[in-house]
């Protein structure tokens, strides 16, 4: 959905721009309830998330494309990102050499993001394996109307 898109963009952005990459996502429910770090350790301890929001990308996809190195060359000490768009594109086109030399050049380049940070929590695999699904890949499909629902 949306957040993952937000989240795998300030990946995305973390890894060209040199820095560590944490998570904290409390809203709807929080992250760890259904998704562990998988490769690459995500979870947040402390108070980070009472700092301001530095860049809030929430439905700004524009006004990032404009100016990507507005985040990606930013000297502050720590960037909290609030995104719900999927920035990736305009972040690889701003460092393409930086991307190709990360390996960030690539078809399906969320999906194995997805892969190198989550894993379903303990719990969130337990309700998978009741559903008895089928073995191998799966597709899932979120569709949202809008918040304006009768």
């Amino acid at each position: 959905g949306d957040r993952l898109n937000g989240m795998l963009s300030a990946a995305v952005l973390a890894f060209l721009s040199g820095r560590q990459f944490f998570i904290d996502s409390q809203r709807p429910v929080p992250l760890a309830l259904v998704l562990q770090p998988a490769a690459l350790d995500w979870r947040m301890f402390g108070t980070i998330a009472a700092l301001p929001v530095a860049f809030n990308m929430n439905d700004k996809i524009a006004e990032f494309e404009e100016d990507p190195d507005r985040i990606l060359g930013s000297q502050a000490s720590v960037i909290r990102i609030v995104s719900n768009q999927r920035l990736t594109p305009a972040a690889l086109a701003a460092r393409p050499q930086q991307a190709a030399a990360l390996g960030l050049r690539r078809p399906r380049l969320h999906s194995d993001l997805f892969r190198l940070l989550f894993r379903p929590s303990a719990a969130f695999q337990r309700r998978l394996d009741l559903r008895e699904l089928p073995k191998g890949p799966i597709i899932g499909l979120h569709f949202r109307a809008g918040d304006q629902m009768p």
